[in-house]
């Protein structure tokens, strides 16, 4: 794969094919997860920018006022769509190469595993493996007996004299791991991590 400097700066300026003709506006920037070069674009065409295809970079040219696609207009406007929030699998990558005619990847060969992203996939990938962090700390405070719960003595149960006016103790929240079929799709888990945070941060106050 091969980079373009800076072209996230171009974002919502003009594409053009490889003869100089409008296909649309540039949509997003999709970075090689192992070494952060720009490797994929989206750009979006048609009615109103409905229409939305992803293409990649190589021989690709920046100028001043748009982004320069080393492909004919109605390859890029057909090329393949991506659904999954800004992310693309080895396999993705593979289809939007072979759409284009170019050689395949051999190191993307039967990746099920995301390889592209957008930084604004990357920085939500990173937002919810905090949370996923922070419910895990949550967790091991609340277990009993944890060195936790040891060091920090308003994690466990307060002793008598903190106890509430009706002398009843406040509910513990239910510690809860993700199921084995959960495991197995680690975004589904991630998406179920994160409603658990945010009970366990409602119910702790």
């Amino acid at each position: 794969m091969v980079g373009v400097e800076g072209i996230a700066d171009w974002i919502g300026r003009d594409v053009v094919d490889r003869e100089g003709e409008k296909v649309g506006k540039l949509a997003d920037v999709y970075y090689d997860t192992a070494d952060s070069e720009a490797a994929f674009v989206s750009v979006k065409s048609g009615t109103f920018g409905r229409s939305q295809s992803v293409a990649p970079l190589d021989g690709a040219t920046l100028a001043r006022d748009y982004v320069r696609l080393d492909a004919p207009k109605e390859l890029i406007k057909d090329g393949p769509s991506e659904d999954a929030g800004g992310r693309l699998t080895g396999v993705d990558a593979l289809a939007v190469l072979a759409h284009y005619g170019l050689p395949p990847e051999p190191d993307l060969e039967g990746e099920d595993r995301v390889c592209f992203q957008t930084a604004g996939a990357a920085a939500e990938t990173e937002r919810k493996r905090a949370e996923l962090e922070a419910e895990r700390a949550r967790e091991a405070a609340a277990r009993p007996g944890s060195d936790v719960a040891r060091e920090d003595p308003d994690a466990g149960p307060a002793p008598d004299r903190d106890l509430p006016a009706d002398g009843r103790r406040p509910a513990t929240v239910p510690v809860t791991t993700p199921s084995a079929e959960d495991d197995e799709d680690p975004l589904r888990r991630l998406e179920l991590l994160e409603r658990r945070v945010a009970a366990l941060e409602a119910r702790l106050g």
